[in-house]
Protein backbone atom coordinates (compact mmCIF):
# COMPACT_ATOMS: atom_id res chain seq x y z
CA UNK A 1 0.00 0.00 0.00
CA UNK A 2 2.42 2.40 0.57
CA UNK A 3 4.45 1.74 -2.24
CA UNK A 4 1.39 2.59 -4.42
CA UNK A 5 1.02 5.83 -2.47
CA UNK A 6 4.40 6.54 -3.17
CA UNK A 7 4.25 6.08 -7.19
CA UNK A 8 0.46 8.07 -7.24
CA UNK A 9 2.84 11.23 -5.18
CA UNK A 10 5.80 10.93 -7.15
CA UNK A 11 3.25 10.39 -10.25
CA UNK A 12 1.03 13.76 -9.24
CA UNK A 13 4.34 15.63 -8.86
CA UNK A 14 5.43 14.72 -12.24
CA UNK A 15 2.14 15.58 -13.76
CA UNK A 16 2.37 18.89 -11.62
CA UNK A 17 5.88 19.61 -13.12
CA UNK A 18 5.03 19.20 -16.80
CA UNK A 19 1.20 21.17 -16.57
CA UNK A 20 4.34 24.21 -14.44
CA UNK A 21 6.93 23.78 -17.37
CA UNK A 22 3.58 24.22 -20.09
CA UNK A 23 2.43 27.54 -17.96
CA UNK A 24 5.87 28.89 -18.22
CA UNK A 25 5.86 28.60 -22.18
CA UNK A 26 5.84 32.58 -22.91
CA UNK A 27 2.84 33.59 -24.70
CA UNK A 28 3.78 36.05 -27.08
CA UNK A 29 1.39 38.64 -29.25
CA UNK A 30 2.95 40.44 -32.50
CA UNK A 31 2.28 43.68 -33.55
CA UNK A 32 3.15 45.13 -36.79
CA UNK A 33 6.70 46.75 -37.08
CA UNK A 34 7.88 50.50 -36.87
CA UNK A 35 9.09 50.99 -40.79
CA UNK A 36 7.80 54.66 -40.80
CA UNK A 37 11.43 55.28 -40.82
CA UNK A 38 11.89 54.49 -44.64
CA UNK A 39 9.36 54.27 -47.49
CA UNK A 40 11.53 51.85 -49.15
CA UNK A 41 10.23 49.36 -46.10
CA UNK A 42 6.36 50.27 -46.35
CA UNK A 43 3.91 47.67 -45.68
CA UNK A 44 6.56 44.87 -45.03
CA UNK A 45 5.82 46.26 -41.33
CA UNK A 46 2.09 44.92 -41.40
CA UNK A 47 3.63 41.56 -42.48
CA UNK A 48 6.38 41.10 -40.19
CA UNK A 49 3.84 39.20 -37.63
CA UNK A 50 2.67 36.47 -40.04
CA UNK A 51 6.28 36.19 -40.68
CA UNK A 52 7.61 35.92 -37.60
CA UNK A 53 4.59 33.54 -36.72
CA UNK A 54 5.94 31.00 -39.10
CA UNK A 55 9.52 31.74 -37.82
CA UNK A 56 9.08 30.77 -34.68
CA UNK A 57 7.08 27.88 -35.56
CA UNK A 58 10.40 27.03 -38.29
CA UNK A 59 12.93 27.24 -35.44
CA UNK A 60 10.75 25.53 -32.83
CA UNK A 61 10.54 28.85 -30.61
CA UNK A 62 9.06 27.08 -27.53
CA UNK A 63 6.64 29.58 -27.61
CA UNK A 64 2.60 30.45 -28.14
CA UNK A 65 1.86 33.12 -30.35
CA UNK A 66 -1.67 34.92 -30.13
CA UNK A 67 -3.84 34.81 -33.07
CA UNK A 68 -3.63 38.23 -34.57
CA UNK A 69 -7.42 38.11 -35.13
CA UNK A 70 -7.26 38.67 -31.34
CA UNK A 71 -5.24 41.83 -31.45
CA UNK A 72 -7.47 45.12 -30.70
CA UNK A 73 -7.24 47.85 -32.75
CA UNK A 74 -4.38 49.39 -30.89
CA UNK A 75 -1.97 46.50 -32.13
CA UNK A 76 -2.00 48.20 -35.63
CA UNK A 77 -0.74 51.79 -34.16
CA UNK A 78 2.71 52.35 -34.39
CA UNK A 79 3.56 55.41 -32.32
CA UNK A 80 7.06 56.86 -30.63
CA UNK A 81 5.78 56.65 -27.34
CA UNK A 82 4.88 53.26 -27.62
CA UNK A 83 2.74 51.72 -24.35
CA UNK A 84 3.08 48.23 -23.53
CA UNK A 85 0.55 48.71 -20.35
CA UNK A 86 -1.64 49.68 -22.96
CA UNK A 87 -1.65 45.58 -23.66
CA UNK A 88 -2.29 44.66 -20.51
CA UNK A 89 -5.63 43.78 -20.86
CA UNK A 90 -5.37 41.21 -23.79
CA UNK A 91 -6.07 37.88 -21.86
CA UNK A 92 -3.43 35.16 -21.48
CA UNK A 93 -0.31 37.15 -22.60
CA UNK A 94 2.85 37.18 -20.97
CA UNK A 95 5.00 39.19 -23.85
CA UNK A 96 4.53 41.54 -26.77
CA UNK A 97 6.99 41.70 -29.24
CA UNK A 98 7.10 44.56 -31.80
CA UNK A 99 10.34 45.84 -34.00
CA UNK A 100 11.95 47.78 -36.53
CA UNK A 101 13.36 47.44 -40.13
CA UNK A 102 16.34 49.50 -40.80
CA UNK A 103 18.16 49.53 -44.74
CA UNK A 104 21.65 48.31 -44.61
CA UNK A 105 23.75 48.83 -47.44
CA UNK A 106 21.90 46.29 -50.34
CA UNK A 107 19.61 44.48 -47.52
CA UNK A 108 17.87 45.14 -44.30
CA UNK A 109 18.06 44.95 -40.95
CA UNK A 110 15.16 43.76 -38.81
CA UNK A 111 15.22 44.32 -35.12
CA UNK A 112 12.80 42.35 -32.49
CA UNK A 113 11.82 43.49 -29.15
CA UNK A 114 9.90 42.08 -26.74
CA UNK A 115 8.22 42.91 -23.70
CA UNK A 116 6.96 41.55 -20.19
CA UNK A 117 3.81 42.50 -20.11
CA UNK A 118 3.75 42.43 -16.25
CA UNK A 119 6.56 44.92 -15.94
CA UNK A 120 6.19 46.53 -19.15
CA UNK A 121 10.02 46.59 -19.61
CA UNK A 122 11.98 45.04 -22.56
CA UNK A 123 13.23 42.06 -21.50
CA UNK A 124 15.04 40.40 -24.75
CA UNK A 125 16.17 41.36 -28.09
CA UNK A 126 17.88 40.72 -31.26
CA UNK A 127 18.67 41.69 -34.81
CA UNK A 128 19.14 40.34 -37.67
CA UNK A 129 21.07 41.56 -41.17
CA UNK A 130 20.33 39.94 -44.85
CA UNK A 131 19.75 40.72 -47.96
CA UNK A 132 16.32 42.20 -49.33
CA UNK A 133 16.00 38.64 -51.20
CA UNK A 134 15.22 36.67 -48.61
CA UNK A 135 13.67 38.55 -45.63
CA UNK A 136 11.83 35.61 -44.27
CA UNK A 137 15.20 33.91 -43.33
CA UNK A 138 16.70 36.97 -41.97
CA UNK A 139 13.39 37.34 -39.62
CA UNK A 140 13.51 33.94 -39.05
CA UNK A 141 17.52 34.50 -37.97
CA UNK A 142 16.54 37.01 -35.38
CA UNK A 143 13.67 34.60 -34.07
CA UNK A 144 15.88 31.99 -33.60
CA UNK A 145 18.36 34.61 -31.87
CA UNK A 146 15.56 35.55 -29.91
CA UNK A 147 14.80 32.27 -27.95
CA UNK A 148 17.68 31.36 -27.18
CA UNK A 149 18.27 35.05 -25.37
CA UNK A 150 15.67 34.91 -23.40
CA UNK A 151 16.01 32.56 -20.26
CA UNK A 152 11.91 31.98 -20.32
CA UNK A 153 12.07 30.49 -23.38
CA UNK A 154 15.61 28.71 -22.69
CA UNK A 155 14.32 27.60 -19.40
CA UNK A 156 11.67 25.48 -21.50
CA UNK A 157 12.14 22.35 -23.14
CA UNK A 158 10.15 21.97 -26.69
CA UNK A 159 8.33 18.68 -26.46
CA UNK A 160 10.32 16.15 -27.82
CA UNK A 161 8.76 15.14 -31.04
CA UNK A 162 8.91 19.19 -32.04
CA UNK A 163 6.35 20.48 -34.46
CA UNK A 164 4.24 18.05 -36.18
CA UNK A 165 4.28 17.45 -40.03
CA UNK A 166 1.69 19.60 -40.43
CA UNK A 167 2.66 23.20 -38.61
CA UNK A 168 5.91 22.02 -40.10
CA UNK A 169 4.47 22.04 -43.69
CA UNK A 170 2.19 25.56 -42.99
CA UNK A 171 4.87 26.94 -41.75
CA UNK A 172 7.34 26.47 -44.59
CA UNK A 173 4.66 27.55 -47.01
CA UNK A 174 4.11 30.75 -45.02
CA UNK A 175 7.28 31.69 -45.39
CA UNK A 176 7.89 30.62 -48.98
CA UNK A 177 4.98 32.44 -50.09
CA UNK A 178 5.69 35.63 -47.97
CA UNK A 179 8.81 35.52 -49.73
CA UNK A 180 7.89 35.46 -53.13
CA UNK A 181 5.05 38.31 -52.46
CA UNK A 182 8.32 40.81 -51.02
CA UNK A 183 10.29 39.97 -53.90
CA UNK A 184 7.51 41.05 -56.51
CA UNK A 185 7.48 37.51 -57.72
CA UNK A 186 3.56 37.62 -56.30
CA UNK A 187 2.66 35.24 -59.14
CA UNK A 188 4.94 32.15 -57.55
CA UNK A 189 3.18 33.67 -54.33
CA UNK A 190 -0.15 32.26 -55.68
CA UNK A 191 0.57 28.22 -54.90
CA UNK A 192 1.84 28.36 -51.51
CA UNK A 193 -0.88 30.45 -49.82
CA UNK A 194 -3.35 28.44 -51.73
CA UNK A 195 -2.47 24.99 -50.12
CA UNK A 196 -2.35 27.13 -46.80
CA UNK A 197 -6.04 28.09 -47.52
CA UNK A 198 -7.10 24.36 -48.54
CA UNK A 199 -5.23 23.04 -45.66
CA UNK A 200 -6.80 25.51 -42.84
CA UNK A 201 -10.05 27.26 -44.33
CA UNK A 202 -10.02 29.29 -40.94
CA UNK A 203 -6.25 30.79 -41.84
CA UNK A 204 -6.80 34.42 -42.43
CA UNK A 205 -3.29 35.43 -43.29
CA UNK A 206 -3.60 33.26 -46.51
CA UNK A 207 -6.36 34.51 -47.44
CA UNK A 208 -4.90 38.08 -46.79
CA UNK A 209 -1.80 37.46 -48.56
CA UNK A 210 -3.22 36.01 -51.15
CA UNK A 211 -5.64 38.29 -51.83
CA UNK A 212 -2.33 41.13 -51.99
CA UNK A 213 -0.84 39.04 -53.96
CA UNK A 214 -3.68 38.95 -56.45
CA UNK A 215 -3.34 42.42 -56.32
CA UNK A 216 0.25 42.45 -56.87
CA UNK A 217 0.42 40.90 -59.85
CA UNK A 218 -2.65 43.22 -61.47
CA UNK A 219 -5.32 40.99 -61.09
CA UNK A 220 -7.68 42.81 -59.77
CA UNK A 221 -11.02 40.69 -60.14
CA UNK A 222 -9.17 38.01 -58.16
CA UNK A 223 -7.95 40.24 -55.30
CA UNK A 224 -11.61 41.48 -55.16
CA UNK A 225 -12.92 38.14 -54.21
CA UNK A 226 -10.16 37.11 -51.45
CA UNK A 227 -10.66 40.50 -50.15
CA UNK A 228 -14.28 40.15 -49.85
CA UNK A 229 -13.92 36.42 -47.84
CA UNK A 230 -11.47 37.91 -45.79
CA UNK A 231 -13.78 40.36 -43.90
CA UNK A 232 -16.49 38.21 -44.37
CA UNK A 233 -14.76 35.34 -43.09
CA UNK A 234 -12.73 37.38 -40.72
CA UNK A 235 -14.29 40.53 -39.18
CA UNK A 236 -12.55 40.64 -36.01
CA UNK A 237 -9.12 40.65 -37.78
CA UNK A 238 -7.40 43.87 -37.45
CA UNK A 239 -6.50 44.18 -40.99
CA UNK A 240 -9.93 44.10 -41.91
CA UNK A 241 -10.61 48.10 -41.69
CA UNK A 242 -7.25 48.34 -44.53
CA UNK A 243 -9.38 45.67 -46.61
CA UNK A 244 -12.28 47.62 -46.27
CA UNK A 245 -10.72 50.87 -47.65
CA UNK A 246 -9.19 48.85 -50.54
CA UNK A 247 -12.53 47.83 -51.56
CA UNK A 248 -14.11 50.94 -51.72
CA UNK A 249 -14.76 52.02 -54.77
CA UNK A 250 -12.13 54.28 -56.52
CA UNK A 251 -13.05 57.65 -57.79
CA UNK A 252 -12.69 58.25 -61.08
Amino acid sequence: MRAYIFMLAALTCFLSGAGHAADMRPKIAILPFDNSLDKKFRGLGEGMPDILTACFTAENVPADILDRGALPAIGAEQTINFDPSKFRKLEGVTHLLRGSLAPQDTGIIVTLMLYDLASTKLVASASAGGGLADIPATACTGARQLGEKLPALAAVTAPETGMDNVQAEQSRLMIEGLGFYYNGAYEKAFPPFMKLMRADPANAAAVYWLAKSYAGAGMDDQAKIEFERFVKDFPKDPRVAEVKDILKPKKE
